[in-house]
């Protein structure tokens, strides 16, 4: 299977026509799979962003009972992001914030799965603009 593709420009400008996923933010804490406007996904998200967007940081929230890999560009800058603590049965969105080492354009992120309960959802994705 394919991982979902996604258009992070069109995600914050356009409607979404009839039938397709679209990404809204959703709270913290939320349980995801009970709210429709969080996505969600089996084999990987890849949201590709263009034009690039120079950045400093991402924002995220994931289902909180799972581990993902998040790959910005490629394969540029990994950080893994483990099960929550705090996550609750059949899960909930918790928000992280990843800092980059130095400032760069950002054309691509990726969200893997690589373990969990086989249902894994991204409420929001944030690229933190430079100023």
């Amino acid at each position: 299977m394919y991982p979902t593709r996604i258009d992070y420009a069109r995600l914050n400008h356009e409607a979404p026509a009839e039938g397709t996923t679209w990404l809204i933010p959703v709270a913290e804490g939320v349980v995801w799979a009970v709210r429709t406007r969080a996505i969600g996904f089996e084999t990987g998200l890849v949201i590709e962003v263009s034009p690039a967007i120079a950045a400093e940081a991402i924002s995220l929230s994931l289902d909180g009972d799972d581990a993902y890999l998040v790959s910005l560009n490629g394969d540029e800058h990994v950080v893994r992001i483990d099960r929550s603590a705090t996550s609750r049965e059949g899960g909930n969105l918790v928000s992280h914030r990843i800092e980059l080492p130095e400032s760069r354009d950002i054309v691509s992120v990726r969200v893997e799965p690589l373990e969990g309960d086989g249902y894994y959802g991204l409420g929001h994705l944030l690229i933190e603009e430079r100023d």
